[in-house]
């Protein structure tokens, strides 16, 4: 037996599940921290500063997409300010970067809006069905999920489960914003995301578009 694969407790180490609870918890803990800063509608130079720190310390949270813009100005602004972070027109950017990822984009914090807009801008007439792939996520105006899947095959398109290279069109629940993982926006949106960023050809479009063009 391998007893380097057993922890203290002599129970078996999953490593790669461990990772990606780390991550996820440390993706929640982020996103605590920004809303926790931005709630007060400010940003002070010592806040700038820690979460410019934590982001650096916890460098596996950065998925490539969610947080590259906000680590970007974060890394400007202390670099022109020699560390100090005492900038004010620059806070502000960094604060709006914030309220990107916790406030939907919006500049003014709400109770309500805890989502990325993320979506493609398309038109229905856009959306090709025959051969094409689709992916859904959240929850749908439209019905049960399994309804929607019928429809889209009967237009000729192919559901897959999961968000791959030979995905064409994830469609986003117009329901599902407000119990998406982080309360940002689900691993599927994030693994969208990610591939897109990678150059792939795909797009997130929201429910809506996809039942106009149905």
């Amino acid at each position: 037996m391998d007893f380097s694969s057993l922890n203290r407790d002599g129970q078996p180490v999953n490593r790669s599940f461990n990772a990606r609870k780390v991550l996820a918890r440390q993706q929640a803990e982020l996103i605590g921290i920004l809303r926790g800063v931005a709630c007060d509608r400010a940003l002070s130079a010592s806040e700038a500063k820690f979460v410019y720190e934590w982001m650096n310390l916890h460098k596996q949270t950065d998925d490539g997409v969610t947080y590259v813009n906000l680590l970007d100005r974060l890394q400007a602004l202390e670099t022109s300010t020699n560390g100090t972070f005492n900038e004010t027109i620059q806070l502000k950017k960094v604060l709006k970067e914030i309220n990107k990822l916790v406030n939907g984009g919006s500049s003014e914090p709400t109770a309500f809006d805890v989502t990325m807009d993320v979506a493609d801008s398309i038109l229905p007439s856009d959306i090709t069905f025959n051969d094409q792939t689709f992916c859904f996520t959240g929850k749908l105006k439209f019905g049960a999920r399994a309804k929607a899947h019928h429809e889209t095959e009967k237009k000729g398109g192919i559901i897959i489960d999961q968000v791959s290279s030979r995905l064409n069109y994830l469609v986003c629940g117009d329901l599902g914003s407000r119990d998406w993982s982080q309360s940002t926006f689900g691993e599927k949106i994030r693994a969208a995301l990610n591939l897109k960023n990678k150059g792939a050809n795909l797009l997130i479009i929201d429910e809506c578009i996809w039942s106009e063009a149905l």
